[in-house]
Order: C-alpha cells, then structure tokens, then sequence
C-alpha cells in the first residue's frame, strides 16, 4: 500500500486483472461525475472500469462491443469529439485522452473517454492490448 492510499481505497481496487492503468474519467457513463479517478482493467474478454471514489459500482464493457481504441493528445480529442479548436498554453502538462468507441444494448455507437496527463505510454500499451482483442470486422461492399 502506498504512503496515500486509505485502506477503503486500497479494498476497491481489482486485484486480479491481465492489464490495468489508471486514469480520470472525462464523458460517457450515466451517474458518474467527470473527472473521478478510475481504474480500467482488461479482464479476459470484459474492460472494467472501477471508479476510485464515489459510490461504489460495477462497470463492465465486454470487448466485442468495441469497435475502437484510440489515445489522442488534448488538442486533437477536442477537435474531434468536442468540435472545438482549443488552445493549449505552453506550460500546461498536457492530457492525453483514451477514448473506447462501442456498440450500447441499444444499437447505437456510443463513446467513453479517460485524460491524463502523464500515461501516453501506460494508454498505448493499453489501447493495444483491447485492440488486440478485438475481432476483425468483416467490411462488405
């Protein structure tokens, strides 16, 4: 246990997993306030999210509802999701955002998006670890 971590915290976080980062949630979940810290977890076929404080909850997006993975820097998930051009002062630390693209119970595409400000490396591994588990998807024109 870290020197911070309360032992309520430390209970919450999901002990077995394949693969793991944590990162702050931005947009996508009904009822969980944005920018709560979260955990998200590969667990064979499922991605589960885990949000570190708040009432406690299950989250579980099973991989073959994502039909994309990417990592974004700031600007660029802005102009993307947001449409909007944004302008990123020179000493701000920088976000990156993970954004999971999927099929709801409903047909829809929806989308969820993490930030944070130092994992570009910690989200491209893991953006390649569910791409890896994604089937290919069959394209017929």
């Amino acid at each position: 246990m870290g020197l911070f971590k309360s032992k309520a915290l430390a209970s919450r976080e999901i002990k077995e997993f394949d693969e793991k980062v944590k990162a702050i949630y931005d947009n996508g979940i009904p009822d969980l306030a944005q920018n709560t810290n979260c955990e998200i977890v590969i667990k064979g076929d499922q991605i589960l999210i885990n949000p570190l404080s708040g009432p406690e909850r299950k989250i579980i997006l099973n991989v073959s509802q994502i039909s994309s993975v990417s990592v974004l820097p700031w600007g660029e998930f802005a102009l993307k999701f947001l449409h909007t051009n944004i302008s990123i002062p020179k000493n701000s630390p920088g976000r990156e955002y993970l954004v999971i693209i999927y099929a709801a119970s409903d047909g829809t595409q929806k989308i969820i998006s993490f930030w944070g400000s130092t994992l570009l490396l910690k989200m491209q591994q893991f953006s390649k670890k569910i791409d890896a588990r994604i089937a290919p998807k069959e394209v017929h024109l």
